[in-house]
């Protein structure tokens, strides 16, 4: 039987008088807006290092956007991952990088020449070796944390490295300990105990390491702010396909159905993930052909339906979408969109189908298409689309792209509550869902001629 693990050893580290050496909680010495920014090997959380940092920056009272590239591979390569925050909203990334992670070697010779005046290079010195003539001159400070050394005093497993960096980072900006635990609570909630703590070791051997040794950012000499706590308690940081997901459940969704192609995969990983909660059917069906079709099924049923796809698998339903025009069926089509022909390139970002889902499918027939421009926007927009849909029952072309689709920014929570009680509310249009009423209809009413237009969905 395993022993219930204790957390007392890995509490808030003694400053003593290492405490000077770092910006206080309260008020830190900062720029304006600052990036921070994270590589290494696939396969070693970046993207959930970089999110955690987000996060932290955020529940440190900073507006954040974070942005992600990592190359067309099922394995391997470089992933990067950028973090911009401020005090102020910011909605992309920033010229510059102000500290520098680098896991690797490769990391730190790609990126170089982006560290800004005054930035630091945090790196593990026994993973590889870096001398200050390496850095072209530039006024740019080295932070050595020794990572394989960390690993093997506190025994933690090496892909928890990454989390080392995340303590270690956030002891330089003066964000609290607490917060990252708080963070990794959440993200390992389904991990189990015993994964928490492990995690929650390794960034406390990271901040550790900072504050005993006084390691320290020249660049936070500058203006000094008080964080915002309206924006640490009422702020939360999600990506695009989070957004439209928010907004496809809030809008009362019933139905959706999705074939993974990046960049559009994440959202079918999200509804999945709440499909039991919020009572919807998901379905990952064996090809994109077999998606739309299904989803104008569902919404044939009388279901509030919806698919997701991008360009390449788009191309697969231009069919089945003038099959859409001529039945007249309500749908919900989101495109997050990739660069170039065929296959393209998966893992980065272009905006290149907008006329071509204007045009999209055989035959005239009216389209609606909304092409959101941020996280805010994604989520009023797909519940919109949805209304939209019903009403004059059509296809409506939700479009994104990479960049916003998958990176995340800080928005405040009740921007997205007001959205959904006070502006938007769900409207079926004409649908009817009366059996009863069937027997007393004396012929069929589905396409009969309306004034406005618009036949009843009896």
């Amino acid at each position: 039987m395993k022993q219930s693990l204790s957390l007392n050893k890995i509490a808030e580290p003694v400053l003593s008088e290492t405490k000077d050496h770092i910006p206080r909680n309260d008020t830190i010495n900062m720029r304006d807006s600052f990036t921070f920014k994270i590589g290494g090997a696939a396969g070693f959380g970046i993207m959930t290092t970089g999110l955690m940092f987000s996060k932290a920056a955020t529940r440190s009272g900073f507006h954040i956007f974070d942005y992600i590239e990592y190359p067309s591979l099922i394995r391997g390569g470089h992933n990067v991952m950028e973090t911009h925050f401020a005090k102020e909203r910011v909605y992309s990334q920033e010229r510059g990088v102000d500290l520098l992670v680098a896991l690797n070697r490769e990391t730190f010779d790609l990126h170089k020449h982006e560290l800004k005046d005054g930035a630091g290079v945090m790196y593990g010195p026994d993973v590889f070796e870096l001398k200050p003539e390496e850095l072209d001159g530039k006024n740019v400070s080295l932070i050595p944390v020794p990572l394989k050394k960390i690993i093997e005093e506190t025994g933690i497993l090496k892909i928890m490295e990454n989390n080392v960096t995340v303590g270690a980072a956030a002891a330089l900006f003066g964000f609290k300990l607490e917060t990252v635990y708080s963070i990794i609570e959440d993200i390992f909630s389904n991990k189990g105990e015993e994964v928490i703590h492990e995690n929650k070791k390794a960034a406390h051997a990271g901040y550790q390491h900072i504050v005993v040794n006084g390691l320290k950012l020249p660049l936070l000499e500058g203006k000094d702010y008080h964080p915002s706590e309206a924006v640490s308690k009422n702020y939360i940081v999600i990506s695009g396909n989070e957004s439209v997901g928010m907004g496809a459940l809030t809008g009362g969704l019933q139905f959706y159905v999705a074939y993974p192609m990046s960049p559009s995969s994440s959202l079918l990983h999200y509804m999945a993930a709440h499909a039991k909660k919020a009572g919807i059917v998901v379905r990952h069906a064996e090809d994109e052909i077999g998606v739309i079709n299904e989803a104008i099924g569902a919404s044939f049923a009388g279901a509030r339906s919806m698919c997701g796809t991008s360009g390449g698998g788009f191309a697969l339903m231009n069919e089945a979408i003038s099959l859409v025009g001529v039945t007249e069926t309500p749908l919900v089509v989101f495109i997050a969109q990739r660069p170039g022909p065929a296959t393209g390139l998966p893992t980065w970002t272009e905006q290149g189908d907008l006329q071509y889902a204007i045009r999209s499918a055989h035959g005239e027939f009216p389209k609606i298409v909304f092409a959101p421009g941020d996280m805010e926007e994604a989520y009023e927009l797909t519940m919109k689309a949805l209304n939209m849909a019903d009403k004059y029952q059509t296809v409506v072309i939700l479009l994104s792209d990479k960049y916003l689709a998958e990176s995340h920014q800080s928005i405040e929570i009740q921007k997205i509550k007001g959205s959904s009680d006070q502006t938007i509310k769900i409207d079926r249009g004409k649908l009817e869902l009366n059996p009863q009423r069937s027997d007393q209809l004396q012929e069929f009413q589905r396409y009969a001629d309306s004034e406005d237009g618009i036949s009843p969905r009896i």
